[in-house]
């Protein structure tokens, strides 16, 4: 669940994550304006976007999270490395 003040009050999302191959070839469209756009990102790449915090290629908060928990269930953060700990802990996932 993401939390985040807002001007008129506290906004509460709690965010769904799927995990979804997409054949060569084909790109998914923003139909609803809920997304700037997609690209296809390596799992370095996506680490710097979500390490950024200026500049064209700022990464939301609630896609921050997205990305995180995916580099570390792929395996791209190590499991129980401090890194890992810290961002579990932004997933509330943490026991």
């Amino acid at each position: 669940e993401l939390r985040r003040a807002q001007p008129d009050g506290l906004h509460l999302e709690t965010i769904f994550v799927h995990d979804l191959e997409m054949p060569p070839g084909v790109a998914p469209a923003n139909r609803d304006g809920e997304v700037v756009g997609f690209r296809l990102e390596s799992p370095d790449g996506l680490a710097r976007l979500i390490a950024n915090d200026a500049g064209p290629d700022v990464v939301t908060a609630d896609a921050s999270l997205v990305v995180a928990d995916w580099l570390m269930r792929h395996g791209f953060v190590p499991a129980g490395s401090p890194a890992w700990h810290a961002l579990d802990r932004l997933r509330g996932r943490a026991a």
